[in-house]
């Protein structure tokens, strides 16, 4: 099978169904994605249940996961409500991201998961501008991560700066969306130059035939009298 088959960005999974494969009932929806960051793994998921005000957010260990489609199917007994994975509960979005030369690049907006081992494959980080990254989105490799702390992780700054873009920031939405406009203004313009240009010429035209058709009944009239 493709491997990039089973890649997903987290952020699409987020308020996804997830049901009891053993009893067909719902157990809520997915509200995040624990981390092990140092080994970049998903260890588990927690779950909102019960609408919006409840307190009620179940944690589940990522080997409960039978299979992840258009929703999150977990492998529970119909007495089992729930299977905690621990009191270390980590996520790596909205950490800052340094290099080991000691420059803060952004956050950690996002990543890519192995739907099928819970294996980190790319994390996202939004880029705050730092050496002429432009606004946007970036892959950071998770091999590129030297330590991680509390608040922040450090990354190898030749592996930043060799990062690919994953999308554009808003402001560069925003300019190339004024670019389009900018041109489609320009066109519209032009196209407007050319229907003034054809209404002249048919005036014209128009003018030309309303000569000739008063000449002719003159003629005609002259002929009758």
């Amino acid at each position: 099978m493709d491997e990039q088959l089973n890649v997903i960005q987290q952020s699409k999974l987020l308020n996804r169904l997830v049901l009891n494969r053993q009893t067909a009932e719902e157990i809520g929806r997915l509200e995040r994605f624990w981390l092990d960051i140092k080994n970049h793994q998903v260890t588990g998921l927690s779950c909102k249940s019960g609408g919006l005000l409840s307190s009620n957010k179940p944690n589940f260990a990522w080997t409960r996961i039978a299979g992840i489609g258009d929703s999150i199917m977990l492998d529970l007994s119909p007495d089992e409500e729930e299977n905690l994975i621990g009191d270390r509960l980590e996520t790596i979005i909205g950490r800052e991201l340094w290099t080991d030369a000691g420059n803060r690049v952004g956050k950690f907006v996002d990543f890519l998961l192995d739907s099928q081992t819970g294996k980190i494959v790319n994390y996202i980080f939004a880029s705050s501008g730092w050496m002429g990254v432009v606004e946007g989105t970036y892959l950071l490799s998770p091999e590129a991560i030297s330590s991680v702390g509390s608040k922040r992780a450090i990354a190898r700054e030749t592996a930043v700066k060799e990062s690919d873009k994953f999308s554009d920031g808003v402001g560069q939405k925003i300019s190339q969306a004024g670019d389009f406009l900018q041109e489609d203004a320009k066109q519209t313009h032009q196209d407007l130059k050319v229907m003034q240009s054809g209404f002249k010429a048919a005036f014209s035209q128009a003018k030309i035939v309303a000569e000739q058709l008063k000449e002719k009944v003159g003629d005609v009239t002259d002929r009758a009298k």
